[in-house]
């Protein structure tokens, strides 16, 4: 695993990474008020900032996310590969958020309660699973994997012919798939008992296993790519002198999630 960081951020997520392993997430520097900032991390190591959440980049380099509003409310944008940000905000809706960008250009999102699909033609598809929906993340042939809510949080995948299948983690109190790559693997996190989240990886057969990084108190995997490479955060305990943990990103060596 490599480790890295943007200079000031006291936390920082990554989101998710392409297949010519640029990463996109997001980075505070602490304190308030609590002011997110995008990132682009290219395959030589450069870091680029830019004004809101990136949550998901293509093949291409294009950038979606969100920006959030000084009252709460939200809406999505997508940033060219040239760094040009553009907004969408689908109307009528109080919050629009983008979460995954394919190499199709199709678009994953959500707006007040459910799921979204804007296809490159503009169209809208709208999915919901029983009990409120949140998509996380969508592959190469439109296979969405997110979350929704039962008694507690649960998992799903919804394939391209719109069939749904709901999962847990074993012993979990609440399952958080984040990310489905183009073989059909799952990553995402998982709550224990004390609270605490651990990663966990879902193979297409539906075999699970955990995913800690050492050391760590939380392990919050964020994404996987077709090589197999997974990302996410890791924090360590909270400091005597402060009352949150420290947290870094990590990179897994490709095939690992394979």
């Amino acid at each position: 695993m490599t480790q890295f960081s943007v200079e000031g951020a006291r936390h920082l997520t990554p989101e998710d990474i392409n297949n010519n392993g640029e990463v996109t997430g997001h980075w505070n520097g602490g304190g308030l008020p609590w002011r997110a900032n995008g990132f682009l991390r290219s395959q030589d190591g450069t870091i680029t900032s830019f004004p809101c959440n990136g949550m998901s980049i293509n093949k291409s380099g294009e950038i979606v996310g969100t920006c959030v509003g000084r009252h709460g409310s939200s809406g999505g944008f997508v940033r060219s590969p040239a760094g040009s940000i553009s907004g969408i905000a689908l109307p009528g809706a109080r919050s629009t958020g983008l979460v995954a960008v394919n190499v199709a250009g199709t678009i994953a999102g959500n707006f007040d309660g459910h799921g979204l699909l804007i296809a490159p033609d503009g169209s809208l598809t709208t999915i919901d699973v029983p009990g409120g929906t949140i998509l996380t993340d969508l592959n190469r042939d439109g296979d969405v994997v997110g979350i929704y809510y039962d008694a507690q949080q649960r998992g799903f995948v919804r394939t391209s012919e719109g069939t749904i299948t709901k999962f847990d983690y074993p012993g979990a109190t609440s399952t958080t798939p984040v990310a489905i790559n183009v073989d059909g693997v799952i990553v995402g996190y998982y709550s224990d008992s004390a609270g605490k989240a651990h990663g966990f990886l879902r193979r297409r057969n539906g075999d699970m296993a955990p995913i800690d990084f050492p050391g760590a108190d939380t392990t919050t995997p964020t994404d996987i790519n077709a090589g197999g490479e997974i990302i996410g955060q890791y924090c360590g305990p909270v400091g005597s002198a402060s009352y949150t943990a420290v947290c870094n990103g990590f990179v897994t060596s490709p095939g690992l999630g394979q």
